[in-house]
């Protein structure tokens, strides 16, 4: 006869080994970089170009286009490297050839307007040049791959005093779409709405982050299944870190998934996430380390978010903490392209750095998958699969 303390050691020792091949005791496996290469996206002389975060980036097979803002470089210890005093100019960098060259260009416009226009409904999110940019309370949107933008329009506000909303959507079709935003209630709360008729009405359809007196922002969102969401997101109080969070009913109710990791040692302010859902299936999580060793960091996931790898370190080489707010797509040979702000000994001004790397085990993407930082997420055939086993 078993004792009861045999009983309890051999159900803990059962416990213990379900939880090792789930992959919940732990890290999983670091996958290894087959490739990596650092390349300037943009920089100028005098000039501080910062937090792509804020803006967005789009692809569209090899083109590319990313936003951030650019504003003017200032040797300074307190905050960040610019000059307050003069106004930032909003622009987009584009690349033609999969992010190994970049022209720069001015769009004013997204700077914001004295007066916001309502939403003007009728918008086709399914047009194969379409992008979208959100920031604050505006939006704006574009048919010609961000070349031209229509806007600056005003944000639904649901009931919330004050929207700190980035760039941060998922289209289902046509007419429907789905933004992630977030609502300044000092600290901010992120939060999932959606339009079914093409941006004529909105609707609030759950909280992401929890209220509890900590900061969820800076979301970063995929689609896992025809169900089931997961997103990376900013977070603070106390510290600086990203978590992830899930929804399993398309953004209605949301529960805390995984921490990812860190983002400097509590005094920074942190970094915003960038979340990629790759043609496997894999998730790369990418963020900026605002500590010692400066840099730009990812972890991988394979099983949608509940468990990561350790940390890949794609540079360490940051001259200071003013640095990341990545941004990150997957080009269709599988290879990732991540995109932030930086600074280094040999150049210490901030400018738009770019990483290209690939994950061993990388496949080709299918030609539904474009645009990963909104546009149509047609369902590969693994996740029509999983569905129909479930």
């Amino acid at each position: 006869m078993f004792s009861k303390r045999d009983l309890v050691t051999l159900l803990s020792a059962f416990g213990v080994f379900v939880l090792i091949c789930t992959g919940v005791a732990g890290a999983e496996e670091t996958p290894e970089v087959v490739s990596i290469k650092h390349l300037v996206g943009y920089g100028e002389s005098g000039r501080f170009c910062g937090w792509p975060a804020n803006g967005g980036m789009w692809i569209w097979g090899s083109e590319i286009a990313v936003a951030y803002e650019m504003g003017w470089w200032k040797d300074t210890d307190d905050g960040h490297h610019r000059d307050e005093n003069r106004e930032n100019e909003d622009v987009v960098i584009r690349s033609l050839d999969g992010g190994e060259t970049w022209t720069m260009e001015k769009h004013p416009i997204l700077g914001g307007c004295d007066v916001l226009q309502p939403s003007p409904g009728g918008i086709d999110f399914s047009n194969r040049d379409f992008a979208y940019k959100a920031q604050g309370g505006r939006f704006y949107f574009s048919y010609d791959r961000g070349k031209n933008w229509n806007g600056c329009y005003a944000s639904p506000s649901l009931n919330c005093p004050h929207l700190s909303a980035r760039t941060d959507y998922i289209v289902n079709g046509p007419s429907d779409c789905l933004f992630f935003s977030a609502c300044d209630f000092d600290p901010d709360r992120a939060f999932c709405y959606q339009t079914t008729d093409g941006g004529s009405t909105f609707e609030f359809l759950g909280w992401m982050g929890p209220d509890d007196g900590t900061r969820s922002v800076c979301s970063s969102t995929v689609r896992c299944s025809e169900t089931k969401l997961v997103s990376a997101m900013r977070r603070k109080y106390p510290g600086n870190w990203v978590d992830v969070f899930v929804s399993h009913n398309n953004g209605r109710n949301w529960q805390f998934l995984s921490k990812v990791a860190n983002t400097d040692r509590g005094d920074n302010n942190g970094s915003p996430p960038a979340l990629v859902r790759m043609n496997d299936g894999r998730l790369v999580c990418a963020y900026g380390y605002r500590d010692e060793p400066y840099g730009i960091r990812a972890k991988v996931s394979s099983d949608d978010g509940q468990t990561w790898s350790g940390e890949i370190h794609l540079r360490d080489d940051g001259l200071n903490w003013d640095l990341g707010y990545p941004r990150m797509v997957q080009r269709p040979d599988g290879k990732l392209v991540t995109c932030y702000y930086y600074c280094t000994a040999q150049r210490p001004q901030q400018f738009i750095g770019v990483t290209i790397w690939e994950l061993e085990g990388t496949t080709m993407t299918s030609s539904g998958d474009f645009n990963q930082d909104g546009a149509i997420n047609f369902l590969d055939f693994s996740i029509l699969v999983e569905d129909w086993l479930n």
